[in-house]
């Protein structure tokens, strides 16, 4: 694509199909995935109007491109007004004589941008929790403050080492429930099956997942609890039951199983409506 170009060129086209898949990716992280196709042809007719405008000795044309949609986006997730400019963060501004942005430099800049867009939204949710408010100051404590010492951090807070590390550890197993939840939400959304009852296979995808051996319960205990008949089941035959299939004590289980049961009702809320209340994102 030359700076006077007018028209799409066969490369320029291929260009803006992989844009156009950025587009559907963080348009569904946004919450938004309904709207990725009226964003997409947005995108492109900003960019045909203004192909003229672009210059290959200030970036490539995806990353041209990749600047325009970064403005819509924007716009869209955070109400911002879109920058005069479709350059964005993506080629060069003259007037500060910076050198071009490479294309793989500004995609992975874009996508940090979305990443915390995402975290932020998750950690909103999780801070609905009243039970984990506690836990997220102290692993904010741990995290910024003290990073990551386990030993500094219990001082400056007054909490045991233990106490510390279970919680940060709870902290990070509800991002993953949170974040596992909306996607199964928004998934839903883009299926058109809102209102729907959730299915088992969705419900259990929002738990939590490790390779470590002492969080293995949070895929085997929902699993087990199922097979026991689900929650309409008895609390003290749920105990029973999970105790015989998978041979946890009988204290452990019960542990397992109230924080199972905590896990499933903040997933069956943000799965089916996005946010920690009974009406729809």
């Amino acid at each position: 694509m030359s700076a006077t170009t007018t028209q799409w060129s066969e490369q320029g086209l291929e260009d803006f199909a992989g844009v156009r898949r950025y587009i559907f990716k963080h348009m569904n992280s946004l919450g938004h995935s309904n709207d990725a196709e009226d964003m997409a042809q947005n995108v492109f007719i900003t960019a045909t109007q203004r192909l003229d405008t672009f210059d290959p000795a200030k970036g490539t044309f995806q990353g041209w491109l990749m600047g325009i949609a970064q403005n819509h986006i924007h716009r869209k997730a955070r109400g911002a007004q879109v920058w005069e400019s479709p350059v964005g963060a993506f080629q060069t501004d003259d007037e500060y004589g910076v050198e071009p942005v490479q294309e793989d430099i500004s995609i992975a800049v874009t996508e940090k941008i979305f990443v915390a867009e995402r975290m932020s939204k998750v950690l909103e949710l999780v801070y609905q929790i009243s039970d984990a408010r506690y836990m997220i100051d102290r692993s904010l404590v741990l995290v910024r403050e003290c990073d990551g010492d386990i030993s500094k951090a219990s001082r400056q807070l007054g909490v045991a080492p233990h106490a510390l590390r279970h919680s940060h550890r709870t902290v990070q197993d509800l991002v993953q429930l949170v974040d596992n939840s909306l996607n199964v939400h928004w998934a839903r959304r883009a299926a058109g099956r809102e209102g729907q009852p959730l299915s088992i296979r969705e419900l259990l995808s929002c738990f939590p997942e490790s390779k470590d051996d002492d969080k293995q319960w949070l895929r085997t205990v929902p699993v087990a609890i199922l097979r026991c008949g689900g929650w309409n089941v008895d609390q003290e035959s749920i105990y029973a039951g999970v105790m015989e299939l998978t041979g946890y004590s009988a204290n452990t289980c019960r542990i397992m199983v109230n924080r199972c049961r905590w896990y499933y009702h903040i997933a069956r809320t943000i799965a089916e409506y996005g946010t920690l209340t009974d009406s729809p994102s």
